[in-house]
């Protein structure tokens, strides 16, 4: 799946591009077109993306790191992406008038993928914003390799007097996330439900209503992008050795499964935890 580049580099929107020029309702009476939500937020999210890439590549390149900063860039990252998420996954099809079977069952896709692509994002903003769940940092390191990377568990109060890993957020998994990886992921996605909002548009059969202005399909987020993706994931055993994530061609991303490095079977993990009183018990795997 490809995304355009304008010529200085950045991404150029598929669903502003789909919009543009089209006889479609999108309009709220109680609230602002989405063409106005939607390159404001990326915009704004820019900014939160390159505070988050800054931490990270320091952090990926330093032998002993400091996670602190970079566990709350990560912490602003995803609940300013929960709110791109939202705004494709939960205002657009709410603005959607379907009118043939063939719109609604386009319409109907859509929310399927857009839940899909938003699920993991949005439930951990929810697992920190109402359940209290604690973001901790990890390091890992392999005793066997040169390999090592940035990590977190994600953590959540239990039993009055204990922090334990939330396994709504890890599902099982050991050693924390890889932050690479999640940055990958996340990426892909945002652009991802981006390119399904505008087959969703391209679906839809012109209306009755005023074209739908013409608005600049670029979002100044290339660089935060592509030094994103030149960063390189590790993963433990059990973790796929694939993920999504985006690779950069000479005038498009495409949208693809790259590769992450096994740490390997020996790994010295360390720890930067947060203490929360009463709390005296932590469970770490």
């Amino acid at each position: 799946m490809l995304i355009p580049l304008s010529p200085s580099g950045n991404p150029e929107l598929p669903f502003i591009t789909a919009c543009s020029g089209r006889a479609v309702d999108l309009s709220d009476e109680q609230g602002a077109h989405l063409l106005q939500i939607i390159p404001a937020r990326w915009r704004a999210f820019n900014i939160l993306l390159t505070e988050f890439v800054d931490e990270l590549a320091a952090v990926e390149a330093n032998a002993q790191p400091d996670g602190i900063a970079l566990i709350e860039a990560f912490r602003r990252v995803v609940y300013d992406a929960t709110e791109i998420f939202d705004c494709y996954a939960n205002l657009l099809p709410n603005r959607v008038r379907a009118a043939s079977k063939e719109e609604r069952q386009s319409l109907s896709e859509f929310r399927t993928s857009a839940k899909r692509m938003r699920d993991f994002t949005a439930n951990l903003c929810n697992r920190c914003k109402h359940a209290g769940a604690q973001l901790q940092f990890l390091w890992a390191v392999s005793t066997t390799s040169e390999r090592r990377g940035a990590r977190v568990l994600v953590q959540v109060f239990a039993g009055g007097d204990a922090l334990v890993r939330d396994d709504k957020v890890h599902k099982g998994q050991l050693a924390g996330l890889g932050l690479v990886r999640i940055g990958h992921e996340l990426a892909h996605n945002l652009l991802r439900i981006d390119h399904a909002a505008a087959k969703l548009i391209n679906a839809l059969g012109n209306q009755p209503v005023e074209l739908m202005p013409s608005v600049s399909a670029e979002i100044p987020i290339g660089p935060a992008l592509r030094r994103l993706s030149q960063l390189t994931a590790t993963r433990h055993s059990d973790e796929c050795s694939k993920h999504d994530g985006l690779s950069f061609r000479e005038n498009e991303i495409d949208l693809t499964r790259v590769m992450a490095e096994d740490l390997g079977p020996n790994v010295r993990m360390t720890a930067s935890l947060t203490i929360h009183q009463p709390t005296t018990s932590y469970g770490m795997m």
